[in-house]
């Protein structure tokens, strides 16, 4: 292998990595949006709270992608 291909693996190794937290992390604010509206009780401050993390979230997740271009990088550099 040459050193640009283990470079390449590497560095989509590491973008992964943060898609993948960032993946985990909207998933579970959906669950606990989704636990929070089925529940009864006056909860609309920590929904607001929830849904502009999860916002944040999508945000972030989407930025990563345009600034990477993941599928493109990825693309390639097969």
């Amino acid at each position: 292998m040459s050193k640009s291909s283990i470079e390449v693996y590497n560095y989509l190794a590491k973008l992964d990595t943060k898609y993948e937290i960032l993946g985990k992390a909207q998933g579970s604010l959906q669950s606990a949006l989704d636990k929070l509206k089925s529940e009864s009780g006056d909860n609309k401050e920590q929904i607001a709270k929830v849904e502009k993390a999860l916002s944040s979230t999508k945000d972030k997740i989407k930025e990563i992608n345009d600034e990477y271009d993941l599928v493109g990088t990825a693309t390639t550099a097969l």
